[in-house]
């Protein structure tokens, strides 16, 4: 399942500390820094069997007036990069 933006920014940065390695993009920071700048940022958890699995963080960046693109820079984060293919389905 999916969920957009319903993490403390405590909680997001405690997954992304479980997951070893990570990004700077996909930092809480980096979005904060976005959105201070004028951007927009969401950010999802992907859950499977109400346990977090991922983390993704999507910078909304509008063009041409109307266009909206959604980027996720050097995500998602996964949460356990040691997790077998069928347990990722």
């Amino acid at each position: 399942s999916l969920a957009a933006d319903t993490l403390t920014s405590r909680q997001w940065q405690s997954l992304l500390r479980s997951a070893g390695y990570y990004a700077f993009q996909q930092d809480w920071a980096y979005g904060e820094a976005s959105m201070r700048l004028g951007g927009r940022c969401t950010r999802l958890v992907i859950s499977r069997r109400q346990q977090p699995v991922a983390l993704a963080q999507y910078q909304l960046r509008r063009f041409a007036g109307r266009l909206m693109l959604a980027l996720c820079l050097r995500g998602p984060v996964l949460l356990d990069p040691m997790a077998s293919e069928q347990d990722r389905i």
